[in-house]
C-alpha cells in the first residue's frame, strides 16, 4: 500500500537544534518509501540569488540544508511566472546537471581493464567508408532499430537475466558467512552524468586507437543545449558530460561505461576478504547481473 505523508515546521530554532532537524528528516525519508511533503519556514535559501538586502549570504551556511534536500529528493518549491524567468530557471537547473564536478579516478580500477582491441580492429574503426557501405548500412535500418526515450533498443529478451536472477534468489536462505545479500541498483540519470575524461580514459584502457578516441570525442562534446518555452528558444549552455538522448551511438558508449563497473565486481572474486552470495559449488561463481541502467549485486 502507497503511503503519503505531509509535515509542517514553523517554529524558529537555533543552528544546532536546524542541524538535528536535518539529521531527523533525513531519517524520515530513508524510512518512507511513499510521497513525502514537508511544508515550512525554515529561514534558509538554497540560491545566493534569492538573498535581498542585508549582508550577503554565504554559502556554507545553506550547506546541511540543501544536502538534506538533496538527500530526501525534495524540491524547493516556489513559483516562477513569466516566459523569462521559467526559462532562467530551467536553464540554470540543466546547466548544473549537465556539468558536475569531474570525478576523481581511482587508479585501482584500471587494473581490472584488459587491453582487447586488436590491430585488425584499430583499422576497421577507423577506416572511412565508401558510399556504397554508407548507402547500404542506411536502407539496411529497420523501424524497431531506432533507441528508445531510455537510449536503448526496445523488444529485447530478458527473461534469460530474470530466470537466472530467481534461480540465484533461491539461496538466500541458505547459511553463509555474514548471511546472503541482493541489492538492486538503478543508475540515476546514466546518460546525463557520464564522464567525458572517465570514458575516454578507459576506452584508452581497453586499447582503442587515439583517432578512434577522438573521433568519439568530438562526436559527444560538440553539443549546446537551449531550452524552448512557448515555441521560442531561451539561451543556450555547453555541457562537459553526459550521452546523447537517441543517439544509435550512445548504448555502446555506455556500456563500454558499465564493462568498468563489472569488471570491478568480478575481481572481487580474488579478493581473500570477499564472502560470496551462497551458489552450487559446481556452477559459475556470479556476483552481479546487469541489464542496461539496472544491476543485481549478490553478496
Amino acid at each position: 500500500m502507497k503511503m503519503f505523508m505531509s509535515q509542517l515546521y514553523m517554529q524558529k530554532c537555533s543552528a544546532r537544534e536546524r542541524k538535528d532537524l536535518w539529521e531527523s528528516l533525513q531519517n524520515i525519508s530513508s524510512n518512507v518509501s511513499g510521497t513525502c511533503c514537508i511544508g515550512g519556514d525554515f529561514n534558509m535559501i538554497m540560491d545566493p540569488e534569492k538573498r535581498l538586502g542585508d549582508r550577503p549570504h554565504r554559502t556554507y551556511k545553506s550547506f546541511d540544508f540543501v544536502t538534506t534536500m538533496e538527500t530526501c529528493g525534495l524540491i524547493d518549491d516556489r513559483w516562477v511566472q513569466s516566459d523569462e524567468k521559467i526559462a532562467k530557471a530551467a536553464v540554470k537547473y540543466f546547466e548544473r546537471l549537465f556539468n558536475l564536478e569531474e570525478p576523481i579516478m581511482n587508479d585501482s580500477l584500471m587494473y581490472c581493464i584488459p587491453s582487447c582491441i586488436s590491430t585488425d580492429d584499430h583499422d576497421y574503426l577507423t577506416s572511412i567508408p565508401d558510399i556504397h557501405e554508407v548507402r547500404e548500412a542506411v536502407f539496411n535500418l529497420s523501424a524497431q532499430s531506432v533507441t528508445g526515450p531510455d537510449g536503448f533498443n526496445g523488444g529485447r529478451i530478458i527473461t534469460e537475466k530474470v530466470t537466472l536472477a530467481q534461480e540465484i534468489i533461491q539461496g538466500i536462505i541458505k547459511d553463509n558467512r555474514g548471511g546472503n545479500i541482493v541489492i538492486k541498483l538503478d543508475i540515476a540519470k546514466a546518460y546525463d552524468r557520464l564522464s567525458w575524461s572517465f570514458l575516454a580514459a578507459f576506452m584508452r584502457k581497453f586499447g582503442f586507437a587515439e583517432v578512434w578516441i577522438d573521433i568519439i570525442w568530438r562526436l559527444i562534446s560538440d553539443a549546446w543545449y537551449s531550452i524552448v518555452i512557448n515555441r521560442t528558444r531561451k539561451s543556450f549552455f555547453t555541457s562537459s558530460q553526459g550521452l546523447k538522448q537517441g543517439d544509435p551511438l550512445s548504448p555502446s558508449l555506455f556500456i563500454i561505461a558499465v564493462e568498468v563497473l563489472s569488471r570491478s565486481l568480478n575481481q572481487l572474486h580474488f579478493d581473500p576478504n570477499f564472502t560470496p552470495f551462497y551458489m552450487q559449488h559446481r556452477g559459475p561463481k556470479i556476483n552481479h547481473l546487469a541489464y542496461a541502467d539496472d544491476i543485481l549485486i549478490f553478496n
